[in-house]
């Protein structure tokens, strides 16, 4: 007696995996590390139109302690910039700064 052919095929995986190009990743975290120094050294220094309007914006965001922000944002950018990674830190460290920050510069007093 013949044996019987077993007539499903298996199916192969021919797809081909795809690498993520670590050399576009590094040149973005450098570029964004770039443009917040540029913007630290604008705000800092107040120049021109271009500074004022940064400084601005960060005034929105912080207050009347902009340029501590700016200098935040200039560590940030040079850490960026040098060591091409995200700077990571512990959520309730940044909390806890945060908290902080909030209660002292608030009007509740």
């Amino acid at each position: 007696m013949a044996h019987r052919r077993n007539t499903r095929s298996k199916l192969k995986n021919n797809k081909k995996k795809r690498t993520k190009n670590s050399k576009d990743l590094k040149l973005t975290w450098r570029a964004y590390g770039a443009l917040a120094l540029i913007f630290a050294v604008a705000i800092i220094l107040d120049l021109g139109f271009l500074g004022t309007l940064f400084a601005n914006m960060l005034r929105l965001v912080v207050g009347n302690t902009y340029q501590l922000g700016a200098v935040l944002l200039g560590i940030l950018g040079s850490y960026w910039l040098l060591f091409d990674r995200v700077f990571k830190l512990r959520t309730r460290s940044i909390s806890k700064v945060f908290a902080y920050y909030i209660l002292k510069n608030s009007n509740l007093r």
